[in-house]
């Protein structure tokens, strides 16, 4: 299978990922969104899609807060085939929480430290 890549502007609480992309290397720092954080930080939304983070990380919380108190998703994933790549997801509640999902494929990612 052949992708073609879509440049992608840094990440920002609540975007939508409707199409493969890939990232640049980056640290970002995404709180969850909405009431309580009840919204995910980034969706993922659709069928046959593929993100590579490329080694990017993903904090939803600074080291100093106790995990304990981490809230809110990381990724929320609703589609079917969807791949998520080289991501590295710290600091939430849930790290990335697929909804209604076949075929969803993690490759290399490191999705420690959440809540404990």
């Amino acid at each position: 299978m052949l992708l073609i890549w879509q440049s992608l502007p840094p990440l920002e609480p609540g975007m939508v990922l409707t199409q493969s992309k890939r990232l640049d290397r980056h640290d970002f720092q995404l709180s969850a969104r909405g009431a309580a954080t009840q919204q995910a930080a980034v969706i993922v939304r659709g069928n046959g899609i593929t993100i590579d983070f490329n080694g990017s990380t993903m904090r939803g919380a600074t080291a100093a807060i106790d995990p304990d108190q981490f809230l809110g998703t990381g990724i929320l994933v609703e589609g079917n085939n969807i791949t998520i790549k080289n991501a590295n997801i710290h600091g939430y509640k849930v790290a990335i929480h697929a909804r209604n999902c076949r075929n969803l494929k993690l490759i290399d990612c490191d999705l420690s430290y959440n809540w404990r």
